[in-house]
Parts: C-alpha cells; structure tokens; sequence
C-alpha cells in the first residue's frame, strides 16, 4: 500500500496477483463520501492491518469532501483471508464540518480499535478514541462503534495491535498511548461493551516518564531532506510512530512504540504489569518497568536535517516472541 493505491502480491512467488488499484475501489457503491470512487482524490491516511487470529485482512482510508472539511472513516474487512476476493465494508461519520484526520488503528481480541485528531474548519477539537464491533464485521453485518472523546491536551493516540500467538488475558481492554511532551507518554485503556454501552470505559490517562529529548525539526516543523528538491519533509517528532505493538509474554504484557528525535530516533518498551488479584481496574495496571532506546543513524553519518546522509525517518516497531522480547525496526531514509 502505497499513499492511496494498493497491490497484492504472492507471498511465495513474488508475483503480482492484484492490482496496482485504488483502495478507494474498494468502497464503490458505499453510500456517502466512502464511495465517491477511484477517480475522486478526497481519500487520505490509508492503513492496512492483518487480524491474525480470524485470518482476515482489514483495511482502513479517510473519504472527505472536496474542502477536507468533512470526513468519514470507511474499513474494509475481507471476508476470507484472501486479499484479492470480497470485503465486508462500512463507512462511519463524525459530523458534518468535522474532519478525522491521522487514523490509526489496531486489531484486539474484542474489537478493532482506532483514534483520530478531529478538526473543525478553524480548530483542533481533540482525539476520538473509537471500538468497531470486530466480530459484526467479521461476519458482515451491521458493526456498532463506540466512541470516547479526549480533551485537547492529547494527541495522536495509538490504539494497541496485537502481535503473536498469545491472546491479552481475558477481557483486557485496549490500550492507547500518546507522547503528551518530550518528557512524557499517557497511557489510555478502553474497554468495550457492545451488549451493554453504557458499561464501556475509557480510563487514564496513566503518566509515563521518559527521558526528555529535543524534536526533530521543532524550530522549523520541516527539516527531512528529500532527494532531487529543496522541499523538506516534517518530522512528526511531536507524535509517536504508528504503530502500537502489542505483545504478551505471560508474565508481562509489553507495548511498544516509537517517536523521532533530534539526530536519532528512539524506541520505548513498557512492561505493563497486571495484578490477577484485581479486576477490570484501571489501578491494576501499572508501567513496571520501562525500556529506552537512542537509535543513532544506520550508516554512522548524520541524521536527516542535520548536516546531510542518511538516517531513520518514520519508523515502524514490532517485539520478537523471544523470552527477552527484542525489537525490530524499519523505516525510510
């Protein structure tokens, strides 16, 4: 997936099997802004995921109106773990004049789960933390959403996307993390209840320190070189990088993610420790024990934005199921 197109491939042969298409052909024949088709450029954000528990794909792209003052979230889920066959599809509105910019989103044993920075046409209005009713979509019928407003201190939440074999313990609810400053994370938990909605929570936030460091390109906003143009890129050092990466190793439960610095990227791993004494608690959840990485760029020259050569930029994090839980890395330079 690339900005708004998309392609499948054959994971043993190499083979192109789809595509390139628009995601946005998808939703054609979904009523409202989600199936303004292929030929409309009002689609943004896009985000692919795979549910590795149901074997399903899921698919997710902002639709606006031609002022980008208006905008629905549209997901697709494919109805069989083949990419290249049918989607169930929905389309889920915020209001009229009010835009939901920077999804992101994360698969969960209960739901799926998403955030988004709203935007009037003239201010920020804070982020909407959302629950999709996984197991209507995976089927195909009508899907509930759940939704929490933030106030406008916060930014840019991460909703948790699971990874491995193990499940979270049983009725674990969500978590979302966002960097509230260069000295800070806030952790979110949600738990969904789609039989009763009035049970749903929202809790937190928990603060998490962390060691204080500069932004990338805070000065200027722009500060990421591209080749071939003097047009710069912004950093999004104020935000952590998608994704959220979730990881149960039994005795801990450990999300992971990642923001961008001056000079370096760094990465943070919370060990989220559960008391089995205590139930559905927002106390029961605790940051036991916080790792902190500084990574300097790949080829030892200087960061993007600070003297030339290469560095990372918008980087991805996910945990090894080993027994010390490494982490992995990738991104553009």
């Amino acid at each position: 997936m690339i900005n708004t197109a998309f392609q499948v491939y054959s994971k043993s042969t190499g083979a192109s099997l789809l595509g390139p298409k628009q995601i946005s052909s998808i939703f054609v024949g979904v009523p409202g802004l989600c199936g303004q088709g292929p030929k409309s450029p009002n689609y943004s954000d896009p985000i692919v995921l795979y549910d590795k528990k149901a074997g399903r794909w899921f698919v997710a792209i902002i639709a606006a109106n031609s002022s980008f003052s208006t905008g629905n979230e549209c997901i697709a889920v494919s109805s069989t773990s083949d990419a290249t066959g049918s989607y169930h599809r929905y389309a889920f509105s915020f209001g009229t004049n009010v835009f939901n910019d920077y999804d992101k989103l994360g698969v969960w044993p209960d739901a799926y789960y998403g955030s988004y920075n709203l935007f009037s046409p003239s201010k920020f209005l804070g982020v909407k933390a959302c629950a999709y009713q996984r197991s209507a979509m995976l089927a195909g019928a009508t899907a509930k959403a759940i939704c929490f407003m933030t106030n406008t201190n916060e930014f840019t939440l991460l909703p948790s996307d699971l990874d491995g074999a193990t499940l979270p313990p049983a009725g674990e609810a969500n978590f979302f993390v966002d960097l509230f400053s260069t000295g800070a994370l806030h952790l979110f938990r949600f738990h969904v209840d789609f039989t009763t909605p009035t049970n749903s929570k929202f809790t937190g936030p928990i603060t998490i320190a962390v060691t204080p460091f500069v932004q990338a390109c805070a000065a200027t906003g722009t500060c990421i070189p591209q080749p071939g143009t003097s047009d710069q890129l912004d950093s999004l050092g104020d935000r952590l990088m998608f994704r959220l990466a979730y990881r149960n190793f039994g005795t801990h439960e450990s999300p992971s993610g990642q923001p961008c610095r001056k000079n370096q990227c760094g990465s943070i791993r919370s060990a989220l420790v559960r008391d089995p004494q205590s139930q559905c608690n927002a106390s029961r959840i605790s940051a036991g024990h916080l790792n902190q990485w500084s990574h300097l760029p790949l080829d030892g020259e200087h960061h993007h934005g600070q003297g030339g050569g290469h560095g990372p930029w918008i980087q991805q994090i996910q945990q090894h199921d080993s027994p010390h839980g490494r982490v992995h890395r990738q991104g553009a330079e």
